[in-house]
């Protein structure tokens, strides 16, 4: 994304706040009509009979089907608040009893058995469409979690955890009806050798391993199965299905802190926290987007600038690197480093001083249990002003900005350095 450079003046910590344009779509189904309160969308469909039909959220269309009247499979819209009644009629909850974020809607997924079939353990993996700029892109991920039907029966008697039983979601992508070369399986709940997983919260799954993909199909695998398949009530939870159409999520936040004559610490946050990825970084005196200097790669949000100049202005210019070898626009954020301790401070020790209001307006105060001298410097060292056994010094002569105090005791031997804010 294209941001405007940000000036910032040196600081133990520095922010920048930005808006951000959006890079990617999310799925959050709050555009689903529902009929009510503990309602589905199926409860709109029934009236239409048995057969396929389908709903858009985001850039994603997801399939469902009514079948024998009343019963359904595929996915489901749903805003059932209730996670506590174990009862196949409360078929349509999340164990969350909300969406991400306590949002009032989501899906719930009932993977069907393929009675019909020549194996009748086997199961008909649920699909969704990718649309518009999401077709034939990455996918940056999914939130999942239980239903409360399938979770409170892993949970009756402890029959998980006492049989060693695992339930896990299997996720793959397709590209032009072919299978990506890697799938992803999320243990909704496995109790085998010394696990003790069952989800209870809402998961991000990242599902950038899959590739440019233009449709997802998501299927159920577990041991607790009998002679018709899986024994477990065959449902999961999803929200906030999350596509990168084409873009890669760039920065959207910049902090710089712990500022020293040669050091900064730079920590920042992606568009999109969920996604992991990596960075390029520079450091220069460049007043411009791209970096002049060499960057560097990192992996994580952080990087820690050494060996820079004292009283220097910085350029860090940082930018996402995605899995799919795209990258994101420069942002780019500037800092000051501090000036030479030689400047403004000498021996701190022992003298005892403080300095009000601050940021001050017409004047400062200096509290100091002896005699002090004062002298006022413009961030890059320029002495604006001295001033001998004071107690209270008018600022009417400087510019609203930053600017340093130091304060010291009429000897010299000892100093002490602030930074004030004239406003």
């Amino acid at each position: 994304m294209n941001q405007p450079l940000r000036f910032l003046f040196a600081s133990s910590l520095l922010l920048a706040t930005q808006t951000s344009t959006q890079a990617q779509t999310v799925s959050d189904f709050e555009n689903v009509s529902l009929p009510g309160p503990d309602t589905t969308y199926l409860h709109t469909q029934m009236p239409n009979g048995n057969g396929i039909y389908s709903f858009q959220s985001g850039l994603a269309t997801f399939y469902g089907e009514v079948f024998f009247d009343n019963y359904w499979g595929g996915f489901n819209c749903s805003n059932h608040t209730d996670n506590q009644s174990f009862d196949f009629t409360n078929d349509a909850s999340a164990i969350t009893g909300s969406g991400v974020d306590s949002s009032s809607q989501y899906l719930v997924s009932f993977i069907s058995g393929d009675f019909l079939g020549p194996d009748p353990t086997a199961t008909i993996p649920n699909g969704l469409k990718l649309t518009g700029d999401a077709a034939g892109q990455w996918v940056a991920g999914v939130y999942v979690t239980n239903t409360t039907y399938a979770y409170h029966y892993m949970m009756a008697d402890s029959l998980y955890s006492n049989n060693q039983f695992y339930y896990h979601l299997l996720i793959r992508g397709y590209e032009n009806g072919v299978p990506s070369s890697d799938s992803v399986v999320i243990a909704l709940a496995d109790f085998t050798g010394t696990n003790e997983v069952v989800l209870t919260e809402w998961t991000w799954v990242n599902l950038n391993v899959l590739g440019p993909v233009d449709s997802l199909s998501f299927d159920i695998r577990s041991n607790d199965t009998g002679q018709f398949g899986i024994n477990t009530p065959a449902y999961f939870a999803l929200d906030n299905l999350t596509t990168l159409d084409g873009n890669c999520p760039g920065i959207a936040q910049i902090n710089v802190s712990d500022i020293t004559e040669n050091t900064a610490s730079i920590t920042w946050e992606n568009e999109l926290n969920q996604l992991t990825t990596t960075y390029e970084i520079a450091l220069d005196q460049s007043a411009t987007e791209a970096p002049t200097a060499t960057t560097s790669s990192v992996s994580g949000s952080s990087y820690a600038a050494t060996d820079l100049s004292p009283n220097t202005l910085y350029f860090v210019h940082l930018r996402a690197a995605c899995d799919d070898g795209s990258f994101s626009s420069w942002d780019t954020l500037s800092f000051q480093t501090e000036m030479p301790s030689a400047i403004v401070e000498a021996n701190q020790e022992n003298l005892n001083v403080r300095i009000h209001p601050n940021p001050a307006t017409d004047y400062i105060i200096i509290d100091a249990a002896e005699q002090v001298n004062a002298s006022i410097y413009s961030l890059d060292g320029r002495l604006l002003s001295s001033h001998q056994s004071v107690k209270k010094i008018a600022l009417s002569s400087l510019n609203p900005g930053v600017y340093y105090i130091s304060i010291s005791q009429e000897n010299e031997e000892r100093n002490r350095k602030f930074r004030f804010v004239k406003l």
